[in-house]
């Protein structure tokens, strides 16, 4: 790769390190509303972490909504990311920028303990 990325190619191989153990675990497919948005999702979950991710497929700005199967009210942090989003009754709604992906840390599931 060529010097000037390199640093952004550090951060990546950081962060999927820091996802290894959960990202072997199982996984879950998530109701993504509104439907027929060009963003896939899905959630892992493993070793007491639970995390969502989602990727915009296309070149257009979107905003989309996950059910993300806790009916709490809470801030969820973005992996990656110096932010939170905002939970409410099991919907995490955030928005994505052309090819965006969001890496979310959901709170630890029942299976997981």
């Amino acid at each position: 790769p060529k010097e000037a990325h390199w640093p952004e190619l550090m951060k990546l191989a950081s962060e999927l390190r820091s996802l290894e153990q959960v990202l072997m675990g199982s996984s879950e497919d998530v109701i993504i509303q509104p439907p027929g948005l060009p963003i896939d999702a899905v959630v892992f979950h493993n070793a007491g972490r639970r995390v969502l991710v989602a990727v915009n497929r296309s070149s257009s700005v979107h905003d989309a909504s996950f059910e993300i199967d806790d009916s709490s009210s809470k801030s969820v942090r973005v992996i990656g990311e110096a932010r939170e989003v905002r939970s409410e009754d099991g919907i995490l709604s955030d928005r994505f920028a052309p090819l965006g992906v969001h890496v979310y840390e959901l709170s630890v599931t029942q299976d997981d303990r």
